[in-house]
């Protein structure tokens, strides 16, 4: 008997291998495949219309003060903004944890919450509430980089409270008991600790200030370009598809070469529970944080009631709410973000049956938003209509957020179950109704608010791509901003945040407290 179970086990054991394998093999494949489709055959076609001639007018020619200036600008205010993101968002941390574990938790959900908030309706907030009263933090260049912080403050946050809490309880109380003789010592060897952590926020920090799109076309002008806004400026204002084909090809190098080195210092976070010893001294710094993050979100209500060059309350803006151009807009914001989500959905399931797919599917990383969008119009403006083009975009970029939730998910299912499922010929359309989705319904439901949340706030992609009939409420929101109709913009950016916020606080529902943005 336990001869012929052993044999039925090895059975089912080279059974579910082939399977796995022709999984392996059919998940990579389809993954792969989309990914070329819709990002390396447009990036491929970008590189065709770049010549010699786009090149050296680029470095050389008429177009290279402006070129050189706008690369030279995006490395220093994605440098600036990174460093003083982690600076501020990794010592609010440790302050945090030095003076409540509660008061911790609380920032951190604050802090999740303000990294998903769409780029234009942080750059607008900013606006309203120091750009227009003349404060450098509103507008310029420190306009830019106060955004960014309020971004990535967050994100180092994130990064170095998970550092500093799993660090092993011993390690820390010898620490503290070292830090008595010398402090500066006690610092330095925490900060090696962490390093891994920090080292990682900041790279990330830095490729999304990068690659930031809005925020310096909204708070920037012409005297603060990045190249984002001169890729956007040379295709669709001036033609010139060579000169923005170079650009979008040394940005996709800049960023694809920054995120490899980013692996040499990523480690698996160790398990462990660490308190640091309490001091009230430190509340200050959790203090200053909370207001610097709330403040320009509390402004927009504010600011959509009350009308800054009149000086008086006003309603005038709920009028819009009625307004054709702002009903179509709602419309096809869900829409678009409904049909992305499916896509995310379907080719994040097939990424994440192995993990060879999944990791192709973060090559969506390698380009931003607007050079996504470029390539897409570029090759496929023609032949693919502007309401599919759109949602592909931002499937594209919600897909390494999907893909990776729902291999996490999947890696969870015991391995005794799909054992199970195969001896008792439990496959197909069934396995996937009565045991899959049950069980990773979890992971589903957070990759759906995920993709909903970045649908809505993509602005790069589907400034590139879109028509007047095709606008969403992100790019209206930019259009009421530059036209300085703050009334307007603050309104429809507050419903932008209470949706955006409701949505971010049930991934974390969902996910049970774990705020990590696992790409």
């Amino acid at each position: 008997m336990w001869s012929g179970l052993r044999s039925l086990r090895s059975d089912g054991g080279n059974v579910l291998q082939r399977e796995l394998n022709a999984y392996t093999v059919v998940s990579v494949l389809v993954t792969a495949s989309f990914l070329f489709i819709f990002i390396f055959l447009p990036l491929s076609y970008l590189a065709s219309k770049t010549s010699i001639e786009s090149i050296y007018d680029a470095i050389f020619g008429k177009y290279s003060w402006i070129f050189i200036d706008s690369l030279l600008f995006s490395f220093k205010q994605a440098i600036i903004s990174a460093t003083i993101s982690i600076v501020a968002g990794g010592f609010v941390a440790y302050a945090s944890l030095r003076v409540s574990r509660r008061l911790s938790e609380a920032l951190r959900i604050l802090s999740f919450v303000a990294f998903m908030m769409p780029s234009t309706v942080v750059a607008t907030s900013f606006y309203a509430t120091y750009g227009i009263r003349g404060i450098p933090l509103g507008k310029g260049f420190w306009g830019i980089i106060s955004a960014h912080v309020f971004y990535n403050a967050p994100l180092a946050y994130i990064y170095v409270y998970s550092a500093l809490s799993t660090m092993s309880r011993e390690l820390v109380e010898s620490l503290e008991f070292y830090a008595m003789r010398n402090k500066l010592k006690y610092y330095y060897t925490l900060l090696r600790m962490i390093l891994p952590a920090v080292v990682s926020s900041w790279t990330l920090a830095f490729v999304y200030c990068f690659t930031s799109f809005a925020i310096p076309l909204t708070l920037g002008g012409p005297k603060y370009w990045t190249l984002e806004v001169y890729i956007y400026y040379t295709t669709r204002i001036l033609n010139n598809y060579g000169l923005g084909a170079f650009m979008a090809l040394l940005q996709v190098l800049i960023v694809g070469t920054v995120l490899f080195l980013i692996r040499k210092y990523e480690r698996a976070a160790p398990s462990g529970a660490a308190e640091l010893r309490r001091d009230f001294r430190f509340i200050w710094a959790p203090i200053l944080y909370l207001i610097y993050e709330l403040l320009p979100l509390l402004s927009l209500v504010f600011h959509a009631f009350y009308d800054p060059f009149s000086r008086s309350f006003t309603l005038r803006a709920l009028s819009i709410l009625s307004d054709p151009i702002v009903l179509r807009a709602g419309l096809n914001t869900l829409y678009f973000a409904l049909l992305a989500t499916l896509i995310s959905l379907i080719i994040g399931t097939i990424a994440s049956m192995n993990i060879h797919s999944m990791r192709i599917s973060y090559s969506s990383l390698l380009t931003s938003s607007v050079v996504l969008g470029l390539g897409l119009y570029a090759l496929y403006s023609d032949r693919i209509p502007t309401w599919i083009l759109i949602p592909i975009a931002h499937a594209l970029v919600a897909l390494p957020l999907a893909s990776t939730n729902l291999y996490v998910g999947r890696s969870r299912i015991p391995q005794e179950i799909n054992e199970m499922c195969r001896l008792y010929n439990v496959r197909g359309v069934r396995y996937y109704l009565d045991v899959y989705i049950p069980l990773v319904f979890e992971s589903f439901l957070t990759a759906i608010m995920f993709s909903i949340v970045v649908s809505i706030g993509e602005f790069g992609a589907t400034y590139m791509l879109y028509q007047r009939s095709y606008e969403t409420l992100s790019v209206l929101v930019y259009r009421l901003t530059s036209a300085r109709r703050l009334l307007e913009a603050s309104l429809i950016s507050t419903l932008i945040v209470l949706l955006s916020s409701l949505l971010s606080l049930g991934i974390l529902k969902v996910r049970r407290g774990d705020y990590r943005i696992e790409v």
